[in-house]
């Protein structure tokens, strides 16, 4: 994907002088493919200030039943809410629910005085457009008025209750002054793009692409991008990292960023390395999109499988594989490393089933699931394949990964022999051996790989390495040899 021109069509830039955010606030719905906006919270607060679409964010909910309480959700909130303006459905008659025997339903004078309010026929519940389009991420705000849906017709006009009780909560008002705030700007033609300079717009969006497309082949080659010193104006120093080693070669040869660099802010250079990070979660949001709308409506296998590092966390892949609508093949996309603080059962399942509702994949579109045989995921009573299957409430086919198969017919096979056995025995007596500082201090060969049952690619490395510096082994073990005897 072409992150330049993507940048260069979709991004709405603005000045990179600090900006109020409650001036312009992003809108964010819930549970859709997460947008470049929500990524980039330093860029983004200053390049699409003036951005009135969606920023999506995912729900932190590990419950995915249906809430008996409110109408169910799925998506997010219903699609007939409004985009610009509240919907303000006015109907002859309204669908009435039961409480406590007696039948009530949204009342359309409960629109008087309150021009926030809006109304969702698919789901008989009401919504607060302010909260649901101008709520911060980081600030809460009351859900039920923003993804599920307000129903409770009985106390919905009561004092300190229903509709009240949310119009006077601190959250609310927020986001009701920056829904205000929003409409003076655009009646008076004073919104944040419309007040910076059309050239310095361009000189903006040509520098922040430079540093995208230095990103991009530091993050393409799996390059380090930090150094000891982070700062702009060290970048000509030693110790200054990839990253701002490539910006100061970039500048040698592009005439007309030395030009745009010499309008930039020193307090808006956007090369710290928060803002490094930022911009690859930006990047990456933009590769997981991409993934999700070739993925479509179709329905799709998840392969998983997970390690754990040092640190004791289960680092987890999870991969889907689907049919491609334009070249009708079969294809398979990494869709995201996710990681869980924990690796039982339960927590795996529920981190798999955030991760695709936060990539705005839609879990019953699970046609089956793919692992390795261990029991943790293919436990027919506490395996994953198991509880996803309870979780969503049908029967989700589980299949052994082919390649796990293969594995453990080539360990089968050879541990049949005794004799390789007791090669591949050495082999790793070996590796054990020189890794040894005394000994590693004599052998001057490559080093050999650590043997894993698991992956056989390591077996085949280290017979590599073997066989390639077999005198500078034979040297080692022959000068030590001695040395043991005595």
């Amino acid at each position: 994907m072409d992150i330049r021109k993507w940048f260069k069509n979709t991004v709405s830039p603005s000045s990179f002088t600090p900006i109020n955010d409650s001036a312009d606030p992003i809108q964010q719905d819930n549970d859709s493919p997460v947008n470049i906006c929500d990524s980039v919270a330093g860029v983004a607060a200053n390049i699409a200030a003036s951005q009135t679409r969606t920023c999506n964010v995912s729900s932190s909910s590990t419950t995915f039943g249906p809430d008996p309480r409110h109408p169910p959700t799925p998506q997010g909130p219903p699609e007939d809410l409004g985009d610009e303006k509240p919907n303000q459905v006015k109907l002859d008659k309204y669908p009435s629910r039961l409480y406590n025997g007696k039948k009530r339903s949204f009342v359309s004078t409960w629109y008087h005085g309150r021009d926030w309010l809006e109304y969702s026929v698919n789901t008989d519940s009401a919504f607060c457009f302010p909260c649901r389009k101008f709520r911060s991420a980081t600030a809460y705000v009351d859900s039920v008025f923003t993804t599920k849906g307000y129903c409770n017709w009985k106390h919905a006009n009561e004092s300190n209750k229903g509709f009240h009780k949310h119009a006077t909560s601190k959250e609310h008002l927020t986001c009701f002054a920056a829904w205000r705030e929003r409409g003076k700007r655009t009646e008076t033609d004073t919104e944040i793009s419309k007040l910076i300079n059309t050239e310095q717009l361009s000189r903006n969006r040509y520098y922040v692409s430079a540093l995208i497309d230095i990103l991009e082949f530091l993050a393409t080659n799996q390059l380090p991008l930090r150094g000891k010193l982070d700062a702009f104006d060290s970048m000509s120093e030693g110790g200054s990292g990839l990253f701002l080693s490539l910006f100061e070669y970039t500048l040698r040869k592009d005439q007309q960023l030395v030009k745009v660099v010499k309008t930039i802010p020193r307090n808006a250079t956007y090369t710290s390395h928060e803002i490094q990070n930022e911009l690859l979660e930006a990047m990456s949001s933009v590769v997981t999109d991409a993934i999700v709308r070739d993925i479509g409506s179709q329905w799709f296998t998840i392969k998983v499988d997970g390690t754990r590092d040092i640190t004791g966390c289960e680092n987890i892949s999870i991969v889907i594989r689907f049919i491609s609508e334009d070249s009708c093949k079969v294809t398979e996309r990494l869709l995201t490393m996710a990681t869980a603080e924990a690796g039982d059962a339960g927590i795996l399942t529920d981190t798999i089933l955030q991760e695709l509702q936060k990539a705005g994949l839609s879990s019953a579109k699970i046609l089956s699931q793919c692992y390795d045989g261990a029991s943790l995921m293919s436990g027919k009573h506490g395996g994953v394949q198991k509880l996803l299957q309870d979780r969503l409430g049908r029967e989700i086919p589980y299949i052994h990964c082919f390649n796990h198969q293969l594995h453990l017919v080539v360990v089968h096979a050879l541990s049949a022999e005794e004799a390789i056995g007791d090669f591949f025995n050495v082999c790793g007596m070996l590796y054990n051996f020189l890794r040894n500082p005394t000994v590693s201090t004599h052998y001057k060969g490559d080093t050999l790989k650590r043997l894993l049952d698991q992956r056989w690619t390591g077996h085949l490395a280290t017979v590599s390495v073997i066989l390639k510096n077999l005198e500078d082994i034979i040297a080692v073990l022959s000068a030590l040899g001695p040395l043991d005897q005595k």
